[in-house]
């Protein structure tokens, strides 16, 4: 019998926390295939034991609702109490507010990894193409010494930086690997990626790209 029970009247959502960890690396992880199939849908499902196998992509029920469990204390995923809607991403009527939200001075902008910027908040046109292009660039050199970084130096972080004399980010570029797409999110001074608005751009963007699936008070979605 599973010491695990399903809490079935709640529905689980992404956190930012979540959503950075599901795009922020190419290598399948049970957790990560689990985090995607959550933000392919069009609302915060419910549970239960048939969703979370398939999710999860098993048919042992009582791994997969570790993994929920597990998950969720480490705070990847969340209960609500009410469904959510996924948001809409059209690059020039949605994302820039979203964009907007991620840093401090409200500069972000969000580039494919060819170079071309896709969606910008507080850069001029000519800026925005420039960190773009920048952006593809560091993309290629980062791809190139990711080994170095993540098993020689044991940084496990693909996001590279400006910084100032006093090591602060001036400009920084994190890579998000969705579907089989690779963008890099470009964010000026301090990031906020820890806000709901980073949660809801990678829940869109996974919508948009990755496929489908035909801030509420929190509560448990599984309980040990």
């Amino acid at each position: 019998m599973s010491e695990y029970e399903l809490i079935s009247n709640a529905h689980v959502g992404v956190t930012p926390a979540g959503a950075y960890y599901a795009s922020s690396g190419r290598e399948p992880t049970a957790a990560r295939t689990l985090l995607f199939a959550l933000m392919a849908q069009s609302l915060t499902p419910t549970l239960s034991a048939e969703k979370v196998c398939q999710w999860a992509q098993t048919n042992n029920e009582d791994e997969a609702a570790e993994l929920l469990y597990r998950m969720q204390s480490v705070g990847w995923i969340k209960g609500l109490r009410a469904a959510q809607t996924a948001p809409e991403t059209h690059m020039e009527r949605d994302v820039p507010g979203l964009l907007k939200e991620l840093a401090v001075d409200g500069r972000a902008l969000l580039a494919d990894s060819q170079g071309f910027f896709l969606s910008a908040s507080g850069f001029t046109h000519e800026t925005a193409e420039a960190l773009g292009a920048l952006a593809a660039d560091i993309g290629v050199v980062a791809s190139r010494h990711d080994d170095l970084v993540r098993e020689n130096l044991g940084i496990d972080s693909a996001a590279w930086s400006v910084v100032d004399a006093a090591g602060h980010s001036r400009m920084g570029f994190w890579p998000l690997f969705i579907g089989n797409q690779h963008f890099v999110l470009v964010v000026s001074g301090e990031p906020c990626l820890h806000r709901t608005a980073f949660a809801h751009l990678v829940w869109g963007l996974t919508r948009r790209y990755a496929g489908e699936h035909d801030t509420s008070r929190r509560a448990s979605t599984i309980r040990k």
